[in-house]
């Protein structure tokens, strides 16, 4: 309905409805966007601003218009080698790109999305790139379930947080009643965390930051699936039960492959590469698959985009139900 649409990425929330719908969806480097003025931060560097958006032109030309710093800034991103539109024509030439599509935890992926990268590695070599299967279990090493109990240590310390940040804005602290159930009971989790076990949780996704690095030091790029399944269903994620974290342990399959990317900051970017016929053979629903870059790497994953979009268009694939701006 909208030719590009604000969204932000603690978890997988710009590449996961990208993925979904059949749009593009990239997630910037750490702090590429500055998140200020009113926070330097945003849930401990988990979360980034971006955008969803029908081709990779126009998240080229968004990126290029809302990147940078700002006064006060905590850290910032490199600065980009050249304009991102001058990208979109660029000749990216020969990758050398990891293919993962297993989780770094227990989490077991859906083999229509395995079957989806797999069908995108093999775009990838008939365009001339080399393909070289990886374990991103061997990467990060030690318990990759471990990894999702630290990333929830962040993110329930994060929706603490927000509800503390808020109560001055409305004038009082807030309570179950103002919010979702989940939120709250993230929040409520977040309290009964130990400032000790946040530190611990974020030194550990900083090792991981490094060995994920060493990996993009070695290969140019990282491909895996966006979701850990195809597009669930309106209402999977339900928290209205007696356990509303239950609907977060949910998301956890969804999130199986992008989550990590916001704990390290690499830029990671989803794009409609594959289509699957729903249960009921009615409809075809899209497919994203992921490529990963190297802090600061914006302007590669924009030529390799640009270069998959040229090689299999997107933009005529459209949904039985489609709004137009006509």
């Amino acid at each position: 309905m909208v030719p590009v649409a604000h969204a932000n990425d603690g978890g997988g929330s710009i590449r996961i409805p990208a993925s979904a719908c059949g749009l593009v969806g990239l997630k910037p480097t750490r702090q590429r966007i500055s998140e200020g003025p009113v926070t330097g931060d945003t849930m401990s560097g988990l979360t980034c601003e971006g955008v969803v958006s029908r081709s990779v032109r126009d998240t080229a030309a968004v990126l290029e218009a809302v990147h940078g710093a700002a006064p006060g800034d905590p850290y910032v991103a490199p600065p980009p080698e050249r304009p991102y539109t001058e990208e979109l024509a660029a000749e990216p030439g020969r990758m050398r790109i990891a293919l993962i599509t297993t989780s770094a935890a227990s989490i077991v992926p859906d083999p229509i999305v395995v079957e989806a990268a797999r069908d995108a590695a093999g775009l990838l070599e008939s365009l001339g790139h080399q393909i070289e299967e990886r374990s991103l279990a061997d990467v990060v090493g030690g318990d990759g379930d471990e990894l999702i109990e630290t990333f929830m240590t962040r993110w329930e310390a994060g929706q603490t947080a927000t509800l503390d940040l808020l109560a001055p804005v409305v004038g009082r602290r807030l309570g179950p009643e103002d919010v979702e159930p989940l939120t709250w009971a993230l929040a409520e989790a977040g309290r009964r965390r130990s400032a000790g076990e946040y530190l611990m949780a974020v030194d550990r996704h900083h090792q991981v930051t490094r060995l994920v690095s060493a990996l993009l030091g070695d290969v140019d790029l990282i491909l895996t699936p966006t979701l850990g399944e195809p597009p669930p269903p309106l209402g999977a994620y339900d928290d209205s039960g007696p356990d509303p974290l239950a609907a977060i342990r949910r998301a956890f399959l969804t999130a199986a492959f992008t989550g990590l990317y916001n704990a390290t900051g690499h830029p990671a970017i989803s794009l409609p590469l594959h289509w699957h016929r729903d249960a009921d053979g009615a409809n075809e629903v899209p497919i994203g698959v992921q490529l990963v870059a190297a802090h600061g790497a914006e302007g590669l994953l924009i030529r390799i985009a640009s270069q998959l979009e040229q090689a299999r268009p997107w933009a005529d694939r459209t949904p039985p139900v489609f709004a137009t701006g006509d």
